[in-house]
Parts: C-alpha cells; structure tokens; sequence
C-alpha cells in the first residue's frame, strides 16, 4: 500500500492547482491547507538545500504555485510592517545563530529558507486571502466541517485501535503502545500523534462554539447548530488528548466570559500564560515539584510522570540554553545537554517547542516563536476592532485568536507543528494591520 505515499504527496501539487482553477483563492486555500494537513500520509522526500517535501510542506508548495499561477496579484497584499516583525524575526534570525556558531553560512540561509517554507508560506497566504468577513468564516466553516468529518475517523480508531494510516499508506506511524490511553485506543488517523489530533479537533469545537452565536436570520454564513457543537466537543474528549481536552474546556470558558462581560482582558490574560510560564521557569521561580504535585491532582499518577519528564527536560535544556542565551546554539543537536563524566547526551528526546526553540535560537527566536503566536491576540485587541469582538460581525475573530494563544500554550509541554496556525497568525496580522478596513464586504 505504500505505493500510495508518492502519488498522495507528489499528487497535492495537481490537486491544489485544479482548485485554484475552480475556486476562489481564499477557497482554494483553506481546503488544500486543511485537507493536506488531515489526509497527507506522514513521510518525506529530501529535497538539497530546502526542507523535505512532506506532509508539512506540501501544501505550503501547492500554495506558492498557485499563487504563481492563478492569484499572482494576491502578492502585493502583503504589505509588510511593523505587525510582521515576528515572522521577519523568525525567519532571519537562523543566519545570526548559525553564523555565531561556526555553523556557516549556508547552513543559515538553508535554515532560513527552511523557516521561510515551513512557516512564512501559511503565514502570508493567510495574510492576504482571508481579508474580509466571508473570506475569515469561510476559513472556519472549513476547520469545522473537517472537524466533523475526522471525528468518525476517530471514533472508529478508537473502537478499531489507530489503523487507518496503516490501511491506506501501509505504515504505522509510530509506536503502537504509545496509543493506548486509559484502557481504550487513542486516534491517530493520518497524523504523526494522537495530541495533534486532540488539537484539531479542540480548535474545530471551539470555532463551531464560536459561529454557534451567529444570529439566526444569518444568510451568508452557516451557522452550526448546538448539537454539532456538542458532538464536537464530545468527540474531543473522545480522543483521550488530555492536554488538548483540558485547553478545549479552559477556552470555552474564556470564549463564554468575553461574550457574557465584553472584556477583552480574558484574551489577554490567556495570551500571557506562555510567557509567564516560561519566564517563571527560567527564573527558577516555580519549581518543577509544585507543578507535577499540581497535575497529579487534576489528571493521574500516568499523566503527571509525563509531565514530570518534559520538566526534566525543560532544565535540563534550559540549562545549556543558558550559556548562549541571545541565539543560542543552532541545529544538528547542539543544544542537547551532555554529560560531564560519560559524554553522552543526558535525555532520549524533547517534547516542548519552546525548549526546543529556545535551546536552538535562544531567547531572540523564541520571542519571535512566542510573538508569532500571541501577538496577533494583543495586536487587535489593543486595536480599532478590540472594543467590538461581542459583535456578531467579527465573529469568528474571537476564537481564531483564542486557537492561537491555545495552541501556544501546548508549545510549552509538546512540539507540534500545524500549518493552519501560522494561516491563522497571518490572517490575524492582516486584519489588525488594517483596522479601519471594511471587513464585511463580500469577496470579489
């Protein structure tokens, strides 16, 4: 079955071309991005200089072409500005960290153009495809449909046990024991993981929640009934993502209390965890033993040794960050903290994104890694639009900023990259760019 591999990855390409040619660019945007990212098989062919041609960057490619081809105009929507400097920052700064290490410069620029692929591609389609009301629920309508639909997926994988991907693409993508959750399966289906696919599925409900408020007289956008958004959240749950379930309940609270109150103090308030956690952490103010003895009475034993072993590994490496703290020390894992008396590395692996990024591009990258996630949230809620967000019109703004402080949050303690969120990032930034811009216009 593996011969389906190639022809899915190599075949995106055709696909999301064709889709350009039938649809509008927005349209041909949201579903090439969201239904390569759900149903692309999780492999990769290297490419020389560039970053592989996978899952995660076969629709950025499929994208850039058809923008090329069809939409070459969309491209001076870009406009960059001060609002960009996260990306700009995240994109360039591999040049300085590999250069300051010896590494060259071609390993920087590669690195660069790797970051530029990986993240820069989504961030500026978002930018400058989804810049009016339809065009941003749209986007959501997608998310939430293939929500809907990758929930049968999983609900058979968690009857069946995580087969679909061995089925189709004839691997198992990775160790089967670590499927097993709280006596039952937890879902994989075309995904490197079961907690990127608690992830979708947490941003699929919390849309639908969110596009739930619409008026009922609404004619231009589908507005999901209560019992979709209920099954969604239900079958969130199902997937036994512990973290993405308890991010899912903390933000339909924070979605319930800015609709009930009108303050946009909750977005923020969420949008600071991150770099609170991760300040405290580095300051050594909040212990690792405090946190765990915290988890094990919200969760199990189970999940607060999980916890346990990415603390470990957040000091371990946060240590050895620590000695190049600007730009850290580069890739090919020497950020990796090594034994003085054997030599060898002192941990098998590393879970958060923020260790990760921090030991690689220390404390420059990571607030750009940071801001890329959060900034948008600040940007417009300190903006012309901040005051308005109850509105049904700028729904579904709200939760849009609310995926992204979210799934910022999960950085702390897992490395999970989604395309989709940088769309989000730069579908954000394009709106906060442009406060005084109609945004309820209809697509041309």
């Amino acid at each position: 079955m593996q011969q389906l591999i190639p022809v899915a990855l190599i075949g995106w390409v055709p696909i999301t071309a064709m889709l350009f040619a039938i649809l509008r660019p927005h349209q041909a945007t949201a579903v090439s991005m969201v239904a390569g990212w759900l149903l692309l098989p999780v492999w990769g062919y290297p490419l020389p200089g560039l970053p592989d041609y996978s899952k995660t960057t076969a629709s950025a490619f499929a994208i850039a072409i058809g923008v090329i081809i069809k939409a070459p105009g969309h491209i001076s929507r870009i406009r960059l500005s001060v609002y960009d400097a996260p990306i700009i920052l995240w994109t360039l700064s591999p040049i300085v960290t590999s250069s300051l290490n010896g590494l060259g410069i071609y390993d920087g620029i590669s690195s660069s153009i790797r970051e530029l692929i990986v993240w820069g591609l989504p961030y500026f389609a978002g930018k400058i495809f989804f810049q009016n009301q339809l065009e941003i629920r749209f986007l959501s309508q997608t998310i939430i449909i293939s929500g809907v639909i990758y929930s049968f997926f999983c609900l058979l994988e968690v009857r069946l046990s995580p087969q679909l991907n061995n089925w189709v693409y004839g691997f198992h993508v990775n160790d089967f024991v670590r499927n097993i959750r709280y006596e039952g399966y937890r879902p994989t289906v075309f995904m490197a993981n079961g907690l990127m696919v608690g992830m979708w599925m947490m941003a699929s409900t919390i849309l639908a929640a969110d596009m739930a408020n619409l008026p009922a007289g609404e004619k231009r956008s589908w507005r999901p009934h209560w019992l979709i958004v209920s099954y969604l959240f239900l079958a969130t749950i199902a997937c036994k993502a512990t973290g993405a379930s308890l991010l899912l309940i903390g933000g339909m609270l924070v979605l319930l209390l800015v609709r009930w109150t009108g303050l946009r103090f909750f977005f923020i308030a969420l949008a600071m965890v991150p770099p609170i956690y991760i300040s405290a952490r580095l300051s050594g103010t909040v212990p690792r033993e405090g946190i765990i003895t915290l988890a094990a009475a919200m969760t199990n034993d189970d999940r607060a040794q999980s916890l346990e072993a990415r603390l470990i590994q957040e000091d371990l490496f946060g240590k050895k960050a620590l000695q190049r703290p600007l730009f850290g020390w580069g890739g090919w894992k020497r950020s990796w903290p090594v034994s003085a008396d054997t030599g060898k590395e002192m941990t098998r692996g590393v879970d958060g994104f923020w260790t990760i990024v921090f030991g690689q591009r220390g404390l420059i990258g990571l607030a750009a890694f940071t801001s890329l996630h959060l900034w948008p949230t600040i940007a417009i809620c300190f903006g012309a639009l901040g005051r308005r967000l109850r509105e049904p019109e700028l729904i579904p703004l709200s939760s849009f900023m609310l995926i992204l402080s979210l799934a910022m949050i999960d950085n702390l303690l897992n490395g999970l990259y989604n395309p989709v969120f940088p769309l989000i990032s730069g579908m954000l930034i394009g709106i906060a760019q442009r406060p005084k811009i109609e945004l309820f216009a209809a697509s041309k």
